[in-house]
């Protein structure tokens, strides 16, 4: 099993992920508010951000905002020097 730690001391079993949502850019878009709204309404929304978060990260059962980048953490999954392929 692979884990992704999210921040906050909180990991994600990998083979749950459904996406890592860049909040910066993808976070303006009217879907994308819409689906956080959903996601807070059915209390399936984890905010593990002490400030603002970065990130969004979609499980099958949860959406968390975390306060690394999708980026550092798409890194994190990366296999050997932590580049991405």
């Amino acid at each position: 099993m692979r884990i992704l730690h999210v921040g906050a001391d909180r990991v994600v079993d990998a083979s749950r992920l459904v996406a890592l949502i860049d909040l910066p850019t993808a976070g303006q878009s009217a879907a994308t508010r819409e689906y956080l709204e959903l996601a807070k309404a059915e209390g399936r929304l984890v905010d593990l951000s002490p400030k603002t978060p970065r990130t969004a990260v979609i499980t099958d059962d949860a959406v968390l905002l975390a306060a690394p980048s999708s980026l550092t953490l798409a890194r994190r999954l990366s296999p050997g020097d932590g580049r991405l392929a």
